[in-house]
């Protein structure tokens, strides 16, 4: 389905709606358990000190005030943060929203993305000219929801610096750690067990959630095995291999791109791949798939 630019990407309003019920429930419990061991913490103090029940009743109320103020005002912060929160992608620039802030985000600031992974699944990371990192809001905008906006805005604009990199004699290289790739892997079936398991107890949401990120960590595992690659002005060759194992631009079979990453296959059969995971793969791979389509 095409996405129309320009995309807006918030919270939706059944979700504040959630928010404010989870910090209504959770305020009182917060302030009863902070005041519950401040008081018992501050009586232990002042026992030592020689004073004892006579100050019991103000030890505790003022310990419940301070409790409740301090977090109706952390809730109210982070609720204010949370359902604020906006990312406008913008055919030349992304604008960053929050309730007391609006950020705006060239495009030609931005030398690099990448993707990472965090507790809500993979998100985007934008690297910028002068050394800034900016990690786009993984609550309403992680990678699989702005995927489609960035893939015909932001990325095309990264993918057009890698022709002139190439052309100077730069070498482009994707690399990827083995032993973190061995790793993913293992979080990757543990991500499928733990699923099968949902699956028994009847959490179908669940499992379908944590099948999908078990397959997406092992396809990336599986791919960042092979150690990844470079990218030549000639060509593809691997990262710790000689200049004679590179594969032409004319010699590449196909090109398989997903969210795992990228396979270089040559007629032989030979093959080169790397995660998505690496670093700027994004517009280095949609490049590549643009080269391969012209040759």
């Amino acid at each position: 389905m095409a996405v129309t630019i320009p995309a807006t990407f918030q919270r939706p309003a059944t979700s504040k709606a959630l928010g404010i019920v989870e910090y209504i429930i959770i305020v009182p419990i917060a302030t009863l358990f902070l005041t519950v061991i401040g008081s018992l913490l501050i009586q232990l103090v002042l026992h030592g000190f020689g004073l004892r029940g006579e100050t019991a009743v103000v030890v505790v109320l003022l310990t419940f005030l301070t409790a409740f103020f301090g977090v109706t005002w952390f809730a109210v912060t982070d609720y204010r943060r949370r359902a604020c929160a906006v990312l406008e992608v913008h055919h030349d620039h992304l604008v960053l929203g929050s309730a007391d802030r609006r950020q705006v985000i060239p495009f030609g600031e931005v030398t690099s993305i990448d993707l990472v992974w965090t507790r809500v699944g993979m998100a985007c990371v934008l690297h910028g000219r002068a050394g800034q990192v900016v990690e786009l809001p993984k609550q309403i905008a992680p990678y699989w929801r702005v995927k489609e906006a960035l893939e015909v805005t932001l990325i095309p604009h990264l993918a057009q610096t890698v022709t002139g990199r190439l052309a100077g004699g730069e070498v482009i290289c994707l690399r990827d750690s083995r032993v973190e790739s061995l790793l993913r892997i293992m979080r990757g079936i543990a991500n499928l067990a733990v699923a099968i398991g949902a699956t028994i107890a009847f959490h179908s949401g669940l499992a379908g959630r944590l099948f999908r990120k078990g397959r997406l960590r092992i396809g990336q595992g599986k791919r960042g095995l092979r150690g990844g690659f470079c990218l030549r002005s000639e060509g593809v060759c691997p990262t710790n291999g000689p200049i004679e194992n590179q594969i032409a631009w004319s010699e590449i079979a196909e090109i398989r791109r997903d969210d795992s990453g990228i396979t270089v296959e040559q007629a032989g059969g030979r093959r080169l791949s790397v995660s998505s995971l690496s670093d700027n793969f994004w517009p280095i791979a949609l490049w590549m798939e643009h080269v391969h389509a012209l040759t």
